[in-house]
């Protein structure tokens, strides 16, 4: 009965009261076990039958979505229900949230969060940018799966193919003008500018139309002479 008393906890009442019986059953051996035990099994059979819905009313009655660090959670099953073309589930369950006290912003928040732990496992952008190889079109491959990937799961909150194309190319800059200034000699800094200007998505450099000159100030070292 701790987790009732602490605000930390995360699971609902009647959750706790159904751990609280199973372990009372280990104790005294009275048969509460067996019967908990039998009627989750009917209730999950119930649950996985009835598909989406049946997931949310469950986890509503397991997870409390007063909770802040429940929250999450609760922002991935509206992701999810999106992602199997259930609108009204994702807009039930962002209502339901609201109700519980979480303003839209938080909401909002709480699922690019979402997203964004999504693309540092599965759209390492930077890493593939790291891996390219000018001389190997393999390297140019897993780079390019990476940027859809990255395109994909921005999507999922609202952003299009041009938007995450900026993002990407934004985060290459920072990355390798920081690069480019610290290199020591010109052929370090030509081999920074070749990789990013043969990094191409679907035809298109992401660096078409970029002005490269304006890097010239950040690295100005006494003698040197820049080719852009």
């Amino acid at each position: 009965m701790d987790k009732l008393r602490k605000e930390e906890g995360k699971l609902t009442p009647a959750a706790v009261l159904m751990e609280t019986a199973q372990a009372a059953s280990k104790v005294t051996g009275v048969p509460v076990k067996s019967i908990v035990r039998d009627a989750m099994a009917i209730m999950d059979t119930a649950m996985n039958a009835a598909g989406g819905e049946a997931d949310c009313r469950w986890l509503r009655l397991e997870y409390d979505i007063n909770r802040k660090d429940n929250v999450s959670m609760y922002a991935g099953m509206i992701l999810e229900a999106r992602e199997q073309g259930n609108g009204k589930l994702a807009e039930q369950i962002k209502e339901d949230m609201k109700d519980a006290g979480w303003s839209a912003d938080e909401v909002k928040s709480a699922m690019n969060s979402v997203v964004n732990r999504q693309v540092k496992e599965e759209a390492d952008i930077l890493g593939a940018a790291a891996a390219y190889d000018t001389g190997k079109k393999e390297t140019l491959a897993a780079f390019q799966e990476a940027v859809q990937a990255y395109i994909e799961l921005k999507g999922k909150v609202g952003w299009d193919k041009e938007k995450c194309l900026k993002q990407i190319r934004s985060s290459l800059t920072r990355e390798y003008r920081t690069q480019w200034k610290e290199a020591e000699t010109q052929k370090e800094r030509d081999a920074i500018l070749k990789k990013l200007r043969s990094l191409y998505f679907e035809g298109d450099s992401l660096y078409k139309g970029y002005d490269f000159s304006s890097w010239k100030k950040d690295g100005e070292k006494e003698g040197d002479e820049w080719d852009f």
